[in-house]
């Protein structure tokens, strides 16, 4: 005999309290604090199942995914409850920053640029090939606040929700637009109180010689041996 799907009895059962009694509804899965409940009948009893995000996301997954071609500089991305979230690798090199009435072309040291949703985080690094479990130092530059470590202050600037596609973008926003004099402790052994007096030094050297590099030794470090991968995690 041919069953016919009743949707008023159907709509009972969704609206009802859970767990439901189910008999249009083949199952149904319940979001418990940070876990998934999977709840179906089977043999005339009720069966639960916890589920992990993983079995979840390849229970959705029916379509192929392809990432496409990454850029080199994304070392990582993914999502979770919060949002989705990505992180750039910036290898040493010059940068053009603008200080309003002041533009200083100097070299920063390596940077790993975070961000999750809509809030970044901005590291630096001593040694210059990227690995999680390197060493974290405090970004020497102004506008990236000490507490917490990282914490990037956008002022009127508002970046977009990172992604994969827009972390790069996020990326330029921040290091070609105004900096302040804000947040400009804790970045600098030298001049621990104003990051802007060593910058106005590494500036003044990168004129006299093309071959300046960021001193390194300088940096101040995050907590006590802070990582990389450390932070990430305290992020996520």
């Amino acid at each position: 005999m041919e069953q016919h799907f009743d949707h008023s009895q159907s709509l009972t059962e969704i609206t009802a309290s859970p767990p439901r009694n189910l008999k249009q509804i083949k199952g149904e899965l319940l979001f418990v604090d940070e876990a998934y409940l999977f709840h179906y009948q089977e043999n005339g009893k009720d069966i639960y199942k916890y589920l992990s995000p993983d079995v979840l996301r390849e229970a959705f997954n029916n379509e192929p995914f392809d990432s496409g071609w990454l850029p080199p500089e994304v070392l990582r991305h993914g999502s979770n409850r919060y949002g989705s979230w990505a992180i750039l690798f910036i290898p040493a090199q010059r940068h053009c920053l603008n200080f309003g009435e002041e533009s200083f072309c100097i070299p920063l040291p390596p940077l790993i640029f975070m961000g999750h949703h809509q809030f970044y985080w901005l590291w630096a690094m001593a040694k210059t090939q990227f690995h999680p479990n390197n060493q974290a130092f405090h970004a020497p530059l102004p506008n990236v606040n000490a507490s917490p470590a990282g914490r990037i202050c956008w002022g009127q600037n508002k970046p977009p929700v990172a992604t994969l596609g827009t972390i790069q973008k996020a990326w330029e926003l921040f290091i070609h637009s105004q900096f302040t004099s804000h947040y400009t402790n804790h970045k600098s052994k030298q001049f621990p109180h104003n990051i802007m007096k060593k910058l106005k030094q590494v500036h003044l050297r990168t004129q006299q010689s093309s071959r300046c590099r960021y001193p390194v030794s300088d940096l101040m470090p995050i907590g006590t041996d802070e990582t990389i991968e450390g932070l990430v995690q305290s992020v996520l």
